[in-house]
């Protein structure tokens, strides 16, 4: 018997909140038919999140009296047309993925979509307008690895806004 112990140190897994915004944090973008790049770090899983964007605006002081949200100062706005996106990911691990999005009218919001390890096309994580307008959290369970995410425009001839965005996902930690 060896006079000394080895200590391996089990892996465990957790689910951790790996990236949170209001928006405020962000640096000012005026929209662009052309596609930008923003690089963001995660928190626990240490991965960098790379954000494309065409034709948002993002607004780290914007503000609409139309908004009910607690997180009223700060957006990603969506612009009136139908080639607009924020695409995002993609990320080792994601159980879950909750956003607020608002409008300044009715019967519009982002439609929220997934393309995880095995899925073919982006699939539908949620297409519910923001009702009321002022402001909704909408929460989707996801448990994908290697996805990456898509919001566009429910309805492209006005806007809609992104006030709040929080991904979790499973993490490895040292016992």
């Amino acid at each position: 018997m060896w006079p000394f112990a080895l200590h391996l140190h089990a892996q465990q897994v957790q689910e951790r909140l790996i990236y949170t915004t209001l928006f405020q944090d962000w640096t000012a973008l005026t929209a662009s038919a052309t596609e930008s790049v923003i690089e963001k770090p995660t928190t626990f899983s240490n991965e960098t999140l790379a954000f494309k964007m065409k034709n948002i605006t993002m607004a780290p002081t914007g503000w609409e009296s139309k908004f009910s949200t607690p997180a009223t100062v700060g957006y990603a706005r969506c612009e009136k047309t139908a080639d607009t996106y924020i695409e995002f990911g993609p990320l080792k691990s994601v159980t879950k993925l909750s956003f607020v999005h608002c409008a300044t009218g009715s019967n519009r919001g982002y439609k929220l979509e997934k393309k995880g390890a095995g899925d073919a096309n982006w699939v539908v994580l949620s297409q519910a307008v923001a009702n009321p307008a002022g402001g909704v959290l909408v929460s989707a369970d996801v448990n994908s690895t290697d996805v990456s995410f898509r919001f566009t425009n429910l309805t492209t001839n006005q806007y809609a806004f992104v006030t709040e965005l929080n991904i979790w996902g499973n993490v490895s930690s040292s016992a």
